[in-house]
């Protein structure tokens, strides 16, 4: 035995099994305890929600590109696609604007990689290969820092193609093909690109950014996702189709493991920790992309734990911040200006004597006292004024039953083209049951092809028309929308994050509804001591009762989360920062009054017209 190879083998499998628990852990914590930091440089908390969800497309869902001499090629959606959109919205953090980086950096990292392909397609000799590729990006990295300053960023993208480029190398240089099962990389020579492209752009940062060193962590993030497709899933996959072993071959088909999808992970966080702990000063970027607006339910919280632990201070300061959030988001979602004078609540149909209250409150988290009594009173004036803008806007936000109408629209919309085309396929093969089997050859591939891409087909059409229109099919036919926060539309990542609960529903349908299929056009089961017919019958029915329990228990949840949700937020929406909202919105009568309301009794600034600091119903 040969020891050295077993503790390679086994330090392999350790780093396997924990590298991918720890980035998550990693992720988790730089999100939430570092959040102001991690926002200026792209990354928001559904970050994590958008990665997490990933790890399940990248079981399933993959879109054939194109068949190539009875092989498939296709791409993963949560291995491949989500890391390199990811990657080019960070561009507008670390290379804005984006408008002008991305197609230079496309340009110029797209003619290399054709340059890199063409040697290694056209050269026979690995060694002669590899020392191609290096050529090639020397050269692309020596033609970015050539660039004249009048195109852009050029500072920027030149580090980008050289860090991409370095990365390409390495990752080309510690991987290999092995015909008809796919791409492998050598341990533990695979973490040196990674783990040098999140140091070199953390020690490039000061050079790139000033003090703004944190932009180089999605930089070192971008860089290592380019260099690895390029270097391990594009030059590697030729010999693949040499083999006469047909198969489906996916550019970050991994699963969580892959290259694609851990390497900017690892590459992130040694440029975060390296930045974190070796400089004097921890500086957000100043003009990163535009924050969501404060939810006023999660200020109110904070407004609340702090008047319990004592600080006054603080509390009032959230409380304050709670209920200009609910001004502004009653403001937003009733489709009203933002006032002329800067008073919340000016120009909404809301009893006088909230205008009062919210002058009372400013005042006194501006000026105090800040005492406990005062932070406990400002807490409760909060959540008055809160419910206030809440009942006021309530009626936009869609309603249960059409939500759900909207989603069996939509599941039609989906599931109808899939059916055909797994019934051409069966109906074309020699035999229904051996399209099931890998005894059915090209036509069970191309049922597994069908299977998996109809995963990847519903999930690109709900998450594609949400960031696209902001609706879809069956959305439209109910009137209802999608919007963040601020009103938008979510955009593609957003999007993906809102939508990944939906996988669950959508990979058993996609899965086992093909064998469902293929049993009801006569394929036979063999079990023992069963007539083929009686095993068929149920089978289909144990089928039918995995999808039914998998779309079953997702709508279930979906359903108690929007309802125990003060607005209307299911799973997916609550992580994503996205409405479900009604089109149309008819002219908004006064809210009526609760019975009374509460004010801080410190030094106050009445409002125009008030008569007096205390509050009425």
């Amino acid at each position: 035995m040969n020891i050295g190879s077993s503790l390679l083998n086994i330090s392999a499998i350790t780093v396997g099994i924990v590298l991918v628990p720890l980035l998550w852990l990693f992720l988790f914590v730089f999100l939430w305890e570092d959040r102001a930091y991690a926002q200026s440089i792209g990354f928001e908390r559904w970050t994590f929600w958008l990665l997490t969800a990933a790890v399940v497309l990248s079981l399933y869902a993959e879109t054939t590109l194109f068949p190539f001499d009875g092989d498939y090629l296709a791409i993963n959606i949560g291995g491949a696609v989500i890391p390199l959109v990811l990657s080019a919205v960070l561009f507008a953090y670390f290379a804005p604007p984006r408008s002008r980086s991305l197609p230079i950096f496309l340009g110029i990292f797209g003619a290399e990689a054709a340059a890199a392909f063409a040697v290694v397609v056209l050269v026979p000799s690995p060694v002669v290969q590899t020392l191609g590729v290096v050529a090639v990006a020397a050269l692309a990295t020596v033609g970015a820092v050539a660039l004249p300053s009048s195109v852009g960023p050029t500072k920027e993208v030149a580090a980008l193609v050289g860090l991409s480029s370095g990365v390409l190398v390495l990752t080309f240089a510690v991987s290999s093909t092995i015909p008809g099962v796919g791409i492998e990389v050598n341990f533990p020579q695979y973490l040196v690109g990674p783990v040098a492209a999140g140091a070199v752009a953390a020690i490039l940062g000061s050079y790139l950014y000033g003090s703004e060193t944190g932009r180089a962590v999605p930089l070192a993030y971008a860089a290592t996702t380019f260099g690895v497709i390029v270097g391990a899933d594009l030059l590697r996959q030729p010999p693949l189709y040499a083999s006469s072993l047909k198969g489906l071959y996916v550019i970050g088909g991994g699963n969580y493991s892959d290259l694609v999808y851990l390497s900017p992970l690892l590459a992130l966080a040694v440029a975060y920790l390296f930045l974190r702990y070796t400089e004097a000063t921890h500086v957000p970027a100043s003009d990163g992309a535009p924050f969501d607006p404060t939810s006023p339910y999660g200020a109110l919280a904070e407004g609340i734990r702090a008047s319990f632990s004592g600080t006054a201070e603080a509390s009032l300061a959230s409380s304050r911040e709670a209920s200009h959030a609910a001004a502004d988001q009653a403001r937003l979602l009733l489709r009203i200006p933002p006032p002329a004078t800067g008073r919340p609540w000016e120009g909404l149909p809301v009893p006088s004597w909230v205008a009062a209250d919210q002058a009372n409150l400013d005042s006194v988290a501006q000026h105090g006292p800040f005492e406990p009594v005062e932070a406990e009173r400002g807490a409760q004036t909060a959540r008055a004024l809160v419910g206030l803008a809440h009942r006021l806007a309530r009626f936009r936000f869609a309603t249960t039953v059409r939500r759900a109408v909207a989603y069996a629209i939509d599941l039609a919309v989906v599931l109808v083209p899939a059916i055909l085309v797994w019934y051409a396929i069966m109906v074309r093969a020699p035999s229904v049951t051996d399209v099931l089997t890998t005894a059915g050859g090209s036509g069970y591939l191309l049922l597994l092809t069908a299977s998996y891409g109809f995963i990847a087909f519903a999930f690109l059409y709900f998450v594609l028309l949400a960031s696209i229109a902001g609706t879809s099919v069956g959305k439209r036919v109910c009137g209802i929308e999608v919007r963040d926060r601020a009103g938008r539309k979510p955009g593609f990542l957003r999007a993906a994050v809102r939508e990944s609960p939906k996988l669950i529903g959508l990979s058993a349908i996609g899965i086992f509804a093909p064998i469902g299929l293929a049993l009801a056009l006569g394929a036979s089961v063999t079990v023992a001591g069963l007539p083929s017919v009686v095993a068929g019958a149920i089978l289909e029915l144990v089928l039918l009762a995995i999808i039914a329990f998998a779309v079953g228990v997702s709508a279930l949840v979906a359903v108690v989360a929007i309802a125990l949700s003060s607005e209307r937020q299911r799973i997916g929406d609550a992580w994503a920062g996205t409405w479900v909202l009604t089109r149309r919105i008819a002219p908004v009568p006064p809210t009526p009054a609760p019975a009374s309301s509460v004010a801080p009794a410190g030094p106050a600034a009445p409002a125009e017209g008030a008569t007096s600091a205390s509050t009425g119903s």
